[in-house]
Formats: structure tokens, sequence, C-alpha cells
């Protein structure tokens, strides 16, 4: 049980979990709203990118696991990411599903609209945030193995 609290191994079953599921799920469109623009592409699409993205993820831990100052700063950047994603996905989901309600409802005041922006907003910019860590969790390995070696 041991081999699979090592980060690069998380990575590899949940990437390879994630590849198998996508050969059974049906086709839909994911539309993701990224300020002012729309990017239209299928949830197979969407999920086989994050798999092989983990896979590229799994393959940085592994080679410079040694060089990496903590682990807790690689599963935090994991665990981050991956809420962070799912946070996103879902005020997104929740973003279009709502549009329907507001145009029924004749709700669609700009504040409306202002606080989904921003939701999505804070989502993307704390994700992209989030990614800085690995480099400094490197940064740190390397000042620590430096200073060691003095």
């Amino acid at each position: 049980m041991k081999i699979i609290f090592k980060t690069y191994n998380f990575l590899v079953l949940l990437a390879t979990l994630i590849l198998i599921v996508s050969f059974f799920i049906p086709v839909s469109n994911l539309d993701i709203n990224f300020h002012d623009t729309y990017y239209l592409m299928t949830n197979i699409q969407f999920i086989r990118f994050w798999g092989i993205l983990l896979f590229i993820l799994a393959l940085f831990y592994r080679l410079l696991s040694s060089y990496l100052a903590w682990d807790i700063l690689s599963w935090l950047h994991i665990l981050l990411s991956i809420l962070l994603l799912l946070a996103y996905l879902y005020t997104q989901y929740s973003f279009t599903k709502s549009l329907a309600v507001v145009e029924l409802t004749n709700e669609g005041s700009l504040a409306y609209f202002k606080r989904f922006n921003t939701q999505l907003a804070a989502f993307g910019l704390g994700f992209i945030f989030v990614q800085l860590l690995p480099v400094i969790n490197l940064i740190l390995g390397l000042i620590k193995r430096k200073r060691s070696a003095i």
C-alpha cells in the first residue's frame, strides 16, 4: 500500500482510470467560458487530454523526485489542481444550466453574469497559480541540496 502513496504512482493510477473511463462515457459537448471566449470541445477530448497530462506530470515527479524539497508540496499541487479544476467545471456547468432559467425568469441582469465570470476567473487563476508549486518545490529542493553539499 505504500507504493500508491508516491505521487507519481498515484498520478499514473489516476490517469489510467481516467483514460479507461473515457471509453465508456457518452459523447457530449463541453462549453468552457474563459472571460469572454467560449471554447467548444467534446468531453471525451477533454478527459483524454487530462489523462495524458497526468501521465506527463507523473513522469515529471518520477524523474525529479530526488530533487524536490517536500512531498507535501507535491500532494498539495495535485489535490489543489484537481479540486480547482472540478470547481471550475461545476461552476461552468451550473452557469450553462442556469442560462435557461435566466431566459425564462427574465433575471438577465449584468450582475448575474459578472458573478459567474468572477467565479470562473478566480478558479482559473487559482489553477494557474497552483501550477507554480512544483517549480517552487524544485527550486527549494535544489537550494536545500546545494546547502547540504557545502
